[in-house]
Protein backbone atom coordinates (compact mmCIF):
# COMPACT_ATOMS: atom_id res chain seq x y z
CA UNK A 1 0.00 0.00 0.00
CA UNK A 2 1.51 3.25 -1.00
CA UNK A 3 -1.54 5.69 -0.11
CA UNK A 4 -2.06 7.45 3.33
CA UNK A 5 -4.74 5.64 4.92
CA UNK A 6 -6.66 6.24 8.28
CA UNK A 7 -8.79 3.61 9.11
CA UNK A 8 -11.85 4.39 12.16
CA UNK A 9 -14.06 1.85 13.08
CA UNK A 10 -16.64 1.69 15.52
CA UNK A 11 -19.78 1.01 16.49
CA UNK A 12 -23.20 2.41 15.37
CA UNK A 13 -23.54 6.32 16.87
CA UNK A 14 -19.86 6.03 17.79
CA UNK A 15 -19.13 9.52 15.86
CA UNK A 16 -17.42 8.10 13.11
CA UNK A 17 -18.31 10.04 10.07
CA UNK A 18 -18.79 13.53 11.57
CA UNK A 19 -14.79 13.13 13.01
CA UNK A 20 -14.01 11.16 9.68
CA UNK A 21 -14.84 14.45 7.18
CA UNK A 22 -12.72 16.63 9.96
CA UNK A 23 -10.08 14.62 10.19
CA UNK A 24 -10.03 14.64 6.14
CA UNK A 25 -10.52 18.35 5.67
CA UNK A 26 -8.02 18.80 8.53
CA UNK A 27 -5.26 16.59 6.84
CA UNK A 28 -6.25 17.82 2.94
CA UNK A 29 -7.04 14.67 1.90
CA UNK A 30 -10.16 12.46 0.82
CA UNK A 31 -13.34 11.11 3.04
CA UNK A 32 -14.59 8.19 2.22
CA UNK A 33 -17.78 7.33 3.77
CA UNK A 34 -18.39 3.09 3.63
CA UNK A 35 -21.77 3.53 5.09
CA UNK A 36 -22.85 5.44 1.97
CA UNK A 37 -22.08 2.43 -0.24
CA UNK A 38 -24.24 0.14 2.22
CA UNK A 39 -27.09 2.59 1.47
CA UNK A 40 -26.43 3.03 -2.11
CA UNK A 41 -27.11 -0.69 -1.92
CA UNK A 42 -30.04 -0.74 -0.19
CA UNK A 43 -31.78 1.46 -1.77
CA UNK A 44 -31.31 -0.75 -4.81
CA UNK A 45 -32.83 -3.68 -3.26
CA UNK A 46 -35.90 -1.08 -2.23
CA UNK A 47 -36.63 0.01 -5.68
CA UNK A 48 -36.10 -3.73 -7.10
CA UNK A 49 -38.23 -5.06 -3.98
CA UNK A 50 -35.87 -7.46 -2.97
CA UNK A 51 -36.08 -8.99 0.76
CA UNK A 52 -32.77 -7.25 1.91
CA UNK A 53 -32.62 -10.14 4.85
CA UNK A 54 -32.41 -12.65 1.79
CA UNK A 55 -28.86 -13.78 1.10
CA UNK A 56 -29.49 -15.11 -2.33
CA UNK A 57 -31.55 -11.64 -3.23
CA UNK A 58 -28.80 -9.84 -1.92
CA UNK A 59 -25.64 -11.52 -4.05
CA UNK A 60 -27.84 -11.37 -6.99
CA UNK A 61 -28.41 -7.25 -6.60
CA UNK A 62 -24.77 -6.54 -6.38
CA UNK A 63 -24.40 -8.77 -9.01
CA UNK A 64 -26.01 -6.71 -11.42
CA UNK A 65 -25.81 -2.89 -10.23
CA UNK A 66 -22.96 -0.80 -10.81
CA UNK A 67 -21.65 1.75 -7.69
CA UNK A 68 -19.53 4.68 -8.76
CA UNK A 69 -18.01 6.52 -5.83
CA UNK A 70 -16.25 10.15 -6.33
CA UNK A 71 -14.43 11.67 -3.64
CA UNK A 72 -14.83 15.27 -3.19
CA UNK A 73 -12.94 17.63 -1.11
CA UNK A 74 -16.06 18.47 0.60
CA UNK A 75 -18.08 15.18 0.34
CA UNK A 76 -18.59 12.86 -2.52
CA UNK A 77 -21.13 12.04 -5.51
CA UNK A 78 -22.17 8.31 -5.48
CA UNK A 79 -23.47 6.86 -8.45
CA UNK A 80 -25.94 4.15 -8.84
CA UNK A 81 -26.47 2.71 -12.37
CA UNK A 82 -25.27 6.36 -13.62
CA UNK A 83 -27.51 8.18 -11.47
CA UNK A 84 -26.52 10.31 -8.68
CA UNK A 85 -27.89 8.78 -5.69
CA UNK A 86 -26.12 10.83 -2.62
CA UNK A 87 -29.14 13.03 -1.55
CA UNK A 88 -31.39 10.32 -1.14
CA UNK A 89 -29.86 7.66 1.40
CA UNK A 90 -30.81 9.09 4.44
CA UNK A 91 -34.25 8.53 4.46
CA UNK A 92 -35.19 5.58 7.06
CA UNK A 93 -36.13 2.85 4.83
CA UNK A 94 -32.55 2.85 3.45
CA UNK A 95 -31.02 3.30 7.18
CA UNK A 96 -33.45 0.38 8.03
CA UNK A 97 -32.39 -1.69 4.78
CA UNK A 98 -29.00 -1.04 4.81
CA UNK A 99 -27.96 -2.55 7.95
CA UNK A 100 -29.65 -5.75 7.04
CA UNK A 101 -28.26 -5.62 3.89
CA UNK A 102 -24.84 -5.26 4.95
CA UNK A 103 -24.61 -8.63 6.67
CA UNK A 104 -24.57 -10.38 3.34
CA UNK A 105 -20.96 -11.91 2.67
CA UNK A 106 -21.54 -10.77 -1.40
CA UNK A 107 -22.62 -7.49 -0.55
CA UNK A 108 -19.58 -6.76 1.69
CA UNK A 109 -17.55 -8.42 -0.25
CA UNK A 110 -18.38 -6.47 -3.43
CA UNK A 111 -18.23 -2.68 -2.05
CA UNK A 112 -14.58 -4.12 -0.31
CA UNK A 113 -13.35 -4.79 -3.93
CA UNK A 114 -14.73 -0.93 -4.64
CA UNK A 115 -12.98 0.18 -1.57
CA UNK A 116 -9.92 -1.14 -1.97
CA UNK A 117 -9.74 0.20 -4.94
CA UNK A 118 -10.51 3.57 -4.51
CA UNK A 119 -7.49 3.04 -1.80
CA UNK A 120 -4.95 2.65 -4.42
CA UNK A 121 -5.99 6.09 -5.81
CA UNK A 122 -6.45 8.44 -3.31
CA UNK A 123 -5.13 9.47 0.02
CA UNK A 124 -8.55 8.75 1.85
CA UNK A 125 -9.82 8.90 5.48
CA UNK A 126 -11.86 5.98 5.77
CA UNK A 127 -14.42 4.80 8.36
CA UNK A 128 -16.90 1.81 8.96
CA UNK A 129 -16.67 -1.02 11.12
CA UNK A 130 -14.53 -3.32 9.14
CA UNK A 131 -11.96 -0.79 8.23
CA UNK A 132 -8.56 -1.48 9.64
CA UNK A 133 -9.32 -4.89 10.66
CA UNK A 134 -10.23 -6.24 6.42
CA UNK A 135 -10.81 -3.35 4.06
CA UNK A 136 -6.99 -1.90 4.95
CA UNK A 137 -5.51 -3.96 7.46
CA UNK A 138 -1.92 -2.70 6.24
CA UNK A 139 -3.20 0.61 7.36
CA UNK A 140 -0.42 2.88 8.92
CA UNK A 141 -3.03 4.88 11.16
CA UNK A 142 -6.27 2.25 12.35
CA UNK A 143 -8.38 3.69 15.40
CA UNK A 144 -11.29 2.81 16.88
CA UNK A 145 -14.15 5.15 18.20
CA UNK A 146 -17.02 4.05 20.67
CA UNK A 147 -18.91 5.62 23.01
CA UNK A 148 -21.57 4.32 25.68
CA UNK A 149 -24.62 3.16 24.19
CA UNK A 150 -26.90 6.12 25.80
CA UNK A 151 -24.65 8.89 24.35
CA UNK A 152 -24.91 6.65 20.97
CA UNK A 153 -28.77 6.91 20.42
CA UNK A 154 -28.90 10.34 21.55
CA UNK A 155 -26.58 11.19 18.58
CA UNK A 156 -28.18 9.10 16.21
CA UNK A 157 -31.48 10.61 17.60
CA UNK A 158 -29.71 14.21 16.79
CA UNK A 159 -28.49 12.94 13.63
CA UNK A 160 -31.84 11.32 12.00
CA UNK A 161 -33.78 15.03 13.52
CA UNK A 162 -35.76 13.49 16.15
CA UNK A 163 -36.94 14.55 19.17
CA UNK A 164 -34.66 13.84 22.06
CA UNK A 165 -37.70 12.04 23.97
CA UNK A 166 -37.35 9.13 26.85
CA UNK A 167 -39.47 7.08 24.20
CA UNK A 168 -37.59 7.94 21.13
CA UNK A 169 -34.03 7.24 23.08
CA UNK A 170 -35.52 3.63 24.44
CA UNK A 171 -36.33 3.05 20.95
CA UNK A 172 -32.98 3.96 19.34
CA UNK A 173 -30.89 2.27 22.03
CA UNK A 174 -33.11 -1.24 21.28
CA UNK A 175 -32.47 -0.62 17.31
CA UNK A 176 -28.55 -0.08 17.95
CA UNK A 177 -28.09 -3.06 20.08
CA UNK A 178 -29.54 -5.15 17.27
CA UNK A 179 -27.48 -3.59 15.11
CA UNK A 180 -24.45 -4.27 17.40
CA UNK A 181 -25.56 -7.79 17.09
CA UNK A 182 -25.72 -8.32 13.54
CA UNK A 183 -22.18 -6.15 12.70
CA UNK A 184 -20.46 -8.68 15.59
CA UNK A 185 -21.39 -12.04 14.40
CA UNK A 186 -21.70 -11.30 10.72
CA UNK A 187 -20.07 -14.23 8.92
CA UNK A 188 -17.42 -11.98 6.90
CA UNK A 189 -15.51 -9.36 8.67
CA UNK A 190 -17.59 -9.09 11.70
CA UNK A 191 -16.72 -5.47 14.00
CA UNK A 192 -13.70 -5.81 15.95
CA UNK A 193 -11.33 -3.57 17.84
CA UNK A 194 -8.03 -4.50 15.62
CA UNK A 195 -5.40 -5.22 17.24
CA UNK A 196 -3.28 -1.97 16.73
CA UNK A 197 -5.87 0.29 16.87
CA UNK A 198 -5.64 3.68 19.12
CA UNK A 199 -9.22 3.36 20.99
CA UNK A 200 -10.48 6.48 22.00
CA UNK A 201 -13.74 6.66 23.86
CA UNK A 202 -15.73 9.56 22.74
CA UNK A 203 -18.52 9.81 25.44
CA UNK A 204 -17.62 12.76 27.11
CA UNK A 205 -15.92 13.97 23.98
CA UNK A 206 -16.96 16.33 21.31
CA UNK A 207 -15.44 16.47 17.69
CA UNK A 208 -13.18 19.09 17.85
CA UNK A 209 -11.47 16.88 20.82
CA UNK A 210 -11.96 13.61 19.29
CA UNK A 211 -10.36 15.30 16.09
CA UNK A 212 -7.24 16.38 17.99
CA UNK A 213 -6.71 13.09 19.36
CA UNK A 214 -6.39 11.65 15.86
CA UNK A 215 -4.01 14.42 14.80
CA UNK A 216 -2.00 14.12 17.60
CA UNK A 217 -1.17 10.49 16.78
CA UNK A 218 -0.90 10.70 13.38
CA UNK A 219 1.78 13.91 14.33
CA UNK A 220 3.60 11.13 16.45
CA UNK A 221 4.44 8.39 13.82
Amino acid sequence: MTRLIIAIDGPAGAGKTTVAKSVAQKLGIYHLDSGAMYRAVALAGIREGINPKDTRQAAALVSRIKLVYIPLPAGYELFLNGEEVSEQLRSAPVTRASSQIAVHTQVRQYLVNLQRELGRKYDLVMEGRDIGSFVFPDAKYKFYLDADIEERARRKLIQDRLALTEENLTKAMKAITQRDGRDSTRDLAPLVVPEDAYIIDSTYLNIDQVVEKIFEVVKRR
